[in-house]
């Protein structure tokens, strides 16, 4: 596939052993937080529409008119929210080829060179997408819920990503955390696990609050968008693009300065 754009966005995708861990919550607040900054930003959903994402106001393509669509003019919704979105029906089931993998990695390429930010949303586990996008994103953060299931997942996709050789681009973000103690307590825990079997510890990404409301539907019901940055404050860049470190203040909003 020839690629004639020179990619100038910078790529950030959330990863997930299991679902129900965040990943998609932050990558929405990652992206509201961007546009509500002034940056062009597109939120990808690698999902292809099986998050349930219904934050769009027209009848989204399929599938297979998605990968195949070479009219970026069109292919990206302008959201509510101030970001761009681009998804799909979900398809009937999501086993793509070399051919599928390589069009999904021609869009994200082709439309770098119209946006400062693209925040991709993979499927859970070790996905191909998954593993695709981790590989074509500068940074990556691995969503881990607190809870035996989800540790254990997280730790089998980190496997896969080390044989893979992409696990040194990945942090790791904890979420529904009550505290930044208690997100620095259970990442000395998984480091434990990590460097007796895998001979490495991620480095930290921060957290995600443990909240009453849930991010996502917010953005499901339309809920008043400057209450949800209220909500969402941790779910934020600072000027290394990362996501607020447990050791910051957790009532500050960072700042992003490129």
């Amino acid at each position: 596939i020839g690629m004639n754009t020179r990619p100038s966005a910078t790529g950030i995708t959330l990863l997930s052993g299991a679902g129900g861990s965040g990943r998609t919550s932050a990558a929405l607040g990652i992206a509201a937080n961007l546009a509500l900054k002034g940056y062009k930003t597109l939120y990808f959903d690698l999902c292809f529409g099986w998050g349930g994402l219904n934050i769009g106001t027209t009848i989204p393509p399929t599938y297979q008119q998605l990968i195949g669509q070479d009219d970026l003019d069109s292919i990206c919704e302008t959201t509510d929210y101030g970001f761009d979105l681009l998804t799909c029906e979900p398809p009937n089931i999501l086993n793509p080829d070399n051919d599928e993998l390589s069009r999904i990695t021609y869009l994200i390429h082709e439309l770098g060179g119209r946006y400062d930010f693209i925040i991709l949303d993979p499927p859970a586990s070790a996905h191909p997408v998954s593993l695709l996008a981790a590989g074509l994103c500068e940074e990556a953060y691995l969503t881990v819920k607190p809870d035996a299931a989800a540790v254990a997942s997280s730790y089998c996709l980190l496997k896969t990503m080390l044989a893979e050789g992409l696990v040194d681009r990945v942090k790791i973000v904890f979420s529904m955390v009550d505290s930044p103690e208690d997100a620095a307590s259970l990442k000395a825990k998984f480091d434990k696990l990590t460097l007796k079997f895998m001979d490495t510890a991620l480095p930290d990404g921060g957290f995600i609050y443990r909240s009453d409301n849930s991010f996502h539907d917010n953005f499901r019901t339309g809920g008043d968008m400057e209450n949800f940055i209220a909500d969402a404050k941790n779910i934020t860049l600072d000027v290394s693009r990362e996501l607020q470190n447990e050791t910051d203040d957790p009532v500050g909003v960072h700042q992003i300065s490129m």
